[in-house]
């Protein structure tokens, strides 16, 4: 779940709101413009910075997170 609330806050930092699903030891991020029906640099640029979330959450995980 702390990834998830991280991927969030970035998402709402962007003014960007994908698809996010949870489930055990798994998070799904789908990212998608509907004003252009596809994808866009907002969402290019929200991809980014999640993987860069979830780099550093596989390298040194931080308080509260938990391996699956």
């Amino acid at each position: 779940m702390v990834f998830a609330n991280r991927a969030g806050d970035v998402s709402e930092a962007l003014d960007h709101h994908p698809e996010i699903r949870v489930s055990y030891g798994k998070v799904v991020i789908a990212t998608w413009t509907h004003s252009v029906s596809g994808l866009s640099k907002k969402d290019f640029e929200l991809a980014k910075k999640i993987d860069a979330l979830a780099s550093q959450n596989k390298s040194g995980r931080r308080a509260g997170a938990r391996r699956p």
